[in-house]
């Protein structure tokens, strides 16, 4: 996986009704990280995920790098 990559998703029913995403991606360090979000559906929980991942792509470590970067 390479580094601000997201590698697979997995989507999981809480009690309750919500849903739970999960992956992994390494950040700009090449540190694994794991990544959990809670949305009340699949595509919410998928996009926080995908909102998560890009603020450790663009706002961990080293230089500041923007989306347009």
């Amino acid at each position: 996986m390479r580094a601000g990559q997201i590698g697979a998703i997995r989507v999981v029913e809480l009690p309750g009704g919500r849903v739970q995403a999960n992956a992994r991606m390494r950040d700009e360090a090449g540190a694994l990280r794991r990544l959990k979000t809670v949305g009340d559906t699949e595509e919410a929980a998928v996009r926080a995920l995908h909102e998560e991942a890009d603020a450790i792509r663009y706002g961990s470590v080293g230089p500041r790098l923007t989306a347009h970067s």
